[in-house]
């Protein structure tokens, strides 16, 4: 019987260590500080002409101009993705909030990372004006903390 009860408690103790260790892996960023949302958004070969209603692909490369090591990753909590808005051609937001590509693992200052980012069209075919631009979850747009988007004028047919 003290067998089973020492074998019994060493196993607690070893799986309490085991997730102590999965929670101190899954800590999420921090929250970024206010000179961390400074960006450089280019895409190459985004089309003026696109179908309505379909999904696109755009390569993307996001460059830190920022000071501040900026750490990616999928999901979570302070999460950092490349996101979309879709606005009328005066300048009205029509969809907020496009679908999310996470930046992946940590980017230093300087340092440029390329992306391939799924983009929902509108389905309702007209003339739009597609805005790149990041987002740390939770927290804000890098646009509204006073970094540059990146703007292009789209055609949906």
């Amino acid at each position: 019987m003290r067998r089973s009860r020492g074998f019994t408690l060493l196993a607690v103790v070893f799986l309490a260590g085991a997730a102590s260790a999965c929670v101190r892996a899954r800590r999420p960023s921090s929250r970024l500080p206010a000179e961390g949302f400074r960006a450089e958004i280019s895409a190459a070969g985004l089309s003026a002409s696109v179908h309505a209603g379909s999904v696109i692909v755009a390569r993307v490369t996001v460059r830190n101009a920022s000071p501040v090591e900026w750490r990616g990753g999928r999901g979570g909590p302070n999460a950092l993705s490349l996101a979309y808005h879709w606005l009328a051609p005066g300048g009205a937001t029509l969809a907020f909030d496009g679908r999310r590509t996470p930046l992946p693992g940590r980017v230093a200052s300087g340092e440029s990372v390329s992306l391939e980012a799924s983009i929902d069209v509108p389905v309702r075919p007209g003339d739009y004006v597609l805005e790149l631009d990041l987002v740390q979850e939770g927290v804000a747009w890098f646009g509204s903390q006073g970094s540059r988007t990146l703007r292009a004028s789209v055609r949906a047919e």
